[in-house]
C-alpha cells in the first residue's frame, strides 16, 4: 500500500514538473516567434518589437520563477504526504504486532476467530479510510501545482497570442 502510494506522489510530482516544463516551452516559444516577427516588421516596427521581445524575456524569467516556487511546494507537499504514508505504514505493523501478540494468548479457536475478524475488519475499515485520505491530498498536491501553470499558461496566450494573429 505505501509504494502504491509512494508511486502515486512520484507521478504527481513528474506531472508537476512535465507541466512546468510545458509552461517554459510555450513562453520559450513564444519569445522566440517574437522575436523572428521583430525582424521581419522593418525599422519603424522594430523599436516596438524590441519591446515585445523585451516582455516575452521579462514574462519567461518569471516563468521559470513560478516553476522554481510551485515545484518547491509540491515537493514538500509530497514530503509530507509520505509522512503520512509512513505513519500509517508503521501503525499498522504496530497493530498487526498487537493482534499477533493477543492471538497468542487464545485459548479457544472460537476467541482466535473472534480476535482474527476484529482485526481484519479493524484493518480494512483503515485503509478504506486512509486510502481516501491519500486520495484527497494526492488531489490537492495536484490542483495545487497544475494552477499555477495553467493560469501562467493561459496569460501566456493571452498576452502573446492575439499580438501575434493580428
Amino acid at each position: 500500500m505505501a509504494s502504491k502510494v509512494k508511486a502515486e506522489t512520484t507521478k504527481i510530482a513528474t506531472e508537476a514538473q512535465e507541466v512546468g516544463k510545458e509552461a517554459i516551452n510555450a513562453a520559450m516559444k513564444a519569445g522566440e516567434e517574437a522575436a523572428a516577427k521583430a525582424f521581419s516588421l522593418g525599422k519603424e516596427k522594430f523599436e516596438a518589437a524590441t519591446k515585445s521581445f523585451a516582455d516575452v524575456a521579462q514574462f519567461n524569467q518569471e516563468t521559470v520563477e513560478l516553476v522554481v516556487q510551485t515545484s518547491t511546494k509540491t515537493a514538500k507537499a509530497v514530503e509530507a504526504l509520505n509522512a503520512e504514508v509512513l505513519a500509517f505504514s508503521k501503525a499498522q505493523l504496530d497493530s498487526t504486532v498487537a493482534a499477533a501478540k493477543a492471538a497468542m494468548t487464545c485459548k479457544t479457536l472460537k476467541e482466535l476467530v473472534d480476535l482474527q475478524t476484529g482485526f481484519f475488519k479493524d484493518t480494512v475499515e483503515t485503509y478504506v479510510k486512509e486510502a481516501t485520505k491519500f486520495g484527497e491530498l494526492s488531489q490537492k498536491i495536484s490542483q495545487e501545482a497544475f494552477e499555477p501553470i495553467g493560469a501562467r499558461f493561459k496569460l501566456a496566450v493571452e498576452k502573446f497570442g492575439k499580438p501575434m494573429a493580428a
